[in-house]
């Protein structure tokens, strides 16, 4: 079987070949196209998540919260999957999030200063490597869910993060 590119298929087209063969070949060449583009569930939209803004000198620090940027990966816990911040699922392995609520969090997988390429890595393997995620920590500082402002917020996610008792969970 041979397999064309748009522009041979235009060639060809004009060239001779019948209409019939012309639509099965510009459907081959539309298939193999969204074959190969990234795959989203549909209907799903990335989770809601809050975005860092620059420090502007006009703004008075003590209104507002401050926090570490860690050099880590978005990661989202929708409260029965882990997602990245554009919505596409991140295969961990089981125990990493065995007896998280089923509320959302908002956070980072973070493999250490300097390590966000290791963090990324980790992440996105289609087949969770166990050592790799053993070294990963979910730095979660947002509950999106909750009603309160982010104070509020943040005082129900410190709860939280005890209440899941696992070692690699921070706030």
């Amino acid at each position: 079987m041979t397999y064309f590119t748009p522009v041979q298929v235009k060639i060809h087209c004009w060239s001779g070949i019948n209409l019939s063969n012309w639509v099965r070949l510009c459907t081959l060449s539309l298939a193999l196209v969204f074959c190969c583009l990234p795959l989203r569930t549909a209907g799903l939209a990335p989770p809601p998540v809050m975005l860092a803004n620059v420090f502007r000198g006009d703004v008075t620090l003590a209104d507002y919260w401050v926090s570490e940027k860690f050099d880590g990966m978005r990661g989202y816990w929708d409260g029965e999957e882990l997602l990245t911040r554009n919505g596409e699922h991140i295969e961990a392995p089981v125990w990493f999030t065995a007896g998280w609520p089923k509320i959302p969090l908002d956070g980072e997988l973070w493999a250490g200063h300097g390590q966000f390429s290791r963090a990324v890595s980790t992440a996105r393997k289609k087949i969770p490597d166990e050592a790799q995620w053993r070294m990963l920590h979910f730095m979660v500082f947002d509950l999106p869910a909750h009603p309160g402002n982010y104070s509020e917020r943040n005082v129900a996610l410190q709860s939280v993060i005890a209440q899941i008792g696992q070692p690699w969970v921070h706030q």
